[in-house]
């Protein structure tokens, strides 16, 4: 580690009276990366540091002994109606790194608590961080790579609209319109190519990367109104 990098974040003013939650990961995605959480404890006005890393799509948990330790810059912290900012620094080598940030509008549980439990963020976005000079992307219309869960989530919607809105419907329209002058064994044959060994297919790969991402969060099958639906629907 040749020295230190600062990162300071600034957040629009917010409508309601909260701290908001910073989110800074050291990598290209949420999963197996050092993250630095930043947010300010309404009762002392500091900022709190909290170091996390996840190996899944769910609560980032505290890392007790990080490799690297963050320092909030405490001079560079400031909450007003109109703009938060919030700024640390971590040891860092020289060269680049990858660079993926988040933010909430919503306060921590407990602001005082570095282990306290946080909601989902609003938006995202990754950079190149250069530690020799100034940081490039970051604005808002940077193009943010999918990550590994929303690729699947892509690959699922893709494959069940194929199935269920072209596949199947083939299948159905090519028997209505050539039965009546193609022998029964070829019409047959066709509609169950389609309805069975091309839809059948396509349903199962896309179901089982519903259940694959769904197990990949750590959260329950069956929980929401989508899933339950689908799920008597044989789908």
């Amino acid at each position: 580690m040749d020295g230190h990098v600062s990162l300071n974040h600034h957040f629009p003013g917010l409508l309601t009276p909260v701290s908001p939650t910073s989110n800074s990961g050291f990598g290209t995605q949420m999963t197996n990366t050092p993250i630095v959480l930043a947010w300010i404890d309404p009762s002392s006005g500091q900022a709190v540091i909290s170091q996390r890393q996840t190996s899944r799509y769910a609560m980032p948990q505290v890392v007790s002994n990080p490799d690297r330790v963050a320092k909030a810059l405490q001079y560079k912290t400031s909450s007003t109606s109109s703009q938060t900012s919030l700024s640390f620094e971590i040891p860092s080598d020289t060269g680049s790194s990858n660079l993926i940030w988040a933010y909430s509008s919503v306060a921590p549980s407990t602001p005082s608590n570095p282990g306290s439990n946080i909601v989902q963020h609003d938006d995202m976005g990754t950079m190149q961080l250069p530690l020799d000079g100034n940081s490039s992307g970051g604005d808002d219309d940077a193009e943010v790579p999918l990550t590994n869960y929303q690729r699947m989530i892509v690959a699922h919607a893709i494959i069940m609209a194929t199935a269920f809105l072209f596949v199947l419907p083939f299948g159905a329209i090519f028997v209505r319109l050539t039965r009546t002058w193609i022998s029964g064994r070829f019409w047959f044959a066709t509609h169950w190519i389609f309805q069975w060994g091309l839809a059948g297919a396509l349903i199962t790969l896309g179901f089982a990367l519903a259940v694959n991402v769904i197990q990949q969060q750590g959260k329950e099958h069956f929980s929401s109104t989508h899933k339950v639906r689908n799920r008597l629907n044989g789908h």
